[in-house]
């Protein structure tokens, strides 16, 4: 992607507007009222401003710079310095690192290795290079997330993260790690003790193609039972936090709260369970949803509960979630949207 990218005419702003805005009204009729912006281009940024300027942006976001996109050439911090101070943005200043790919790629380390005893994988970045980075990032100010799904590309950026958290005494800036699809049980107490969040695409709870077609046949039978283990990885004290990957992926909160829950494929019960002993329940699933989403993004002081003092961001539903079969819930829909006391979708009739 990166000589394409490189190639690509400059971005017309007015354009930009009008795809982002597109977005966040669907962000909004959803129910999303904070997000983060994975993989934002410097390109992008002077029509971020101009929303944000304007006041067209209806939820609270921030946008994560690209660090590095598929390759071990990360950006430079001063770069990354002068694209936050060079634009009026929302949000804090944020930045987006790749350690590793795709299980069914063979693009993503395993600590048991893959089936198949001729694939392997080596992270991008190498760990004492990630590790300097996040010193660098750190002093700067910058939030940093990490795509990592394998649970040997995990282990290596918890590595990289350690350092730093170590000499802060604590991770005030809430590095976390993206995906966390597989995780190894021995790094479960770092999680907690680092005190680094890791966020979850429920949709991948259920018997998806993906999983069952992609990345199953990738896996040793023992690594396949310890794909999304979300209530061992919850009842041993990890932050979890649940995300949309949209628009890589369906922009649909109601189908993954009721993927987590069951751990089936909502509307399709005869596709059967995908490791029914991690389901969480649904409060658990609000949670990672709503608090501890806004802690992972360093909003939970302004939102992500109903508190006196916090923003007023709240949203109408159809139907009460406590109050219906858990297998009714990907049904949902809202009827309205209110980001800091204003109303910014209503559904129409």
């Amino acid at each position: 992607m990166n000589p394409f990218l490189d190639v690509l005419p400059a971005f017309d702003i007015e354009l930009s507007k009008l795809a982002f805005t597109k977005f966040i009204d669907q962000a909004v009729a959803k129910g999303v009222t904070a997000m983060g912006d994975a993989y934002t281009f410097e390109r992008q940024l002077p029509a971020w401003e101009a929303l944000h300027r304007e006041g067209r942006i209806h939820n609270h976001i921030n946008l994560y710079l690209k660090g590095n996109l598929g390759t071990a050439e990360l950006t430079p911090v001063e770069d990354l310095i002068r694209q936050f101070e060079s634009f009026d943005l929302p949000g804090h200043r944020g930045v987006k690192v790749g350690m590793g790919g795709a299980i069914e790629s063979v693009t993503s380390p395993l600590v048991d290795g893959y089936r198949d005893p001729a694939n392997s994988a080596e992270t991008i970045i190498a760990t004492d290079v990630l590790a300097d980075y996040v010193t660098e990032l750190d002093a700067a100010g910058f939030q940093l997330i990490v795509h990592a799904i394998g649970d040997g590309t995990v282990r290596a950026t918890i590595d990289g993260f350690e350092p730093t958290i170590r000499a802060n005494n604590g991770n005030p800036l809430r590095h976390r790690i993206d995906h966390c699809s597989l995780v190894h049980p021995d790094d479960f107490g770092r999680l907690v003790e680092l005190d680094i969040a890791g966020t979850i695409w429920p949709p991948l709870n259920a018997p998806v193609a993906y999983n069952t077609a992609g990345i199953r046949p990738m896996l040793k039978d023992e690594t396949w039972a310890r794909m999304y283990a979300n209530r061992d990885m919850w009842d041993a004290g990890i932050r979890l936090a649940n995300h949309s990957d949209a628009p890589a992926a369906v922009l649909w909160p109601w189908w993954g709260i009721e993927a987590t829950i069951t751990r089936g494929f909502p509307g399709k019960p005869e596709l059967g369970k995908l490791g029914e002993d991690q389901a969480l329940t649904l409060e658990e699933s609000l949670q990672a949803h709503t608090i501890n989403a806004a802690w992972s993004l360093h909003l939970d002081e302004i939102t992500g509960s109903i508190e006196v003092g916090k923003s007023a961001d709240m949203i109408l539903l159809d139907r009460d979630l406590f109050d219906i079969p858990v297998t009714d819930i990907h049904e949902t829909f809202v009827l309205k949207t209110m980001f800091k006391g204003k109303v910014v979708y209503q559904k129409r009739n």
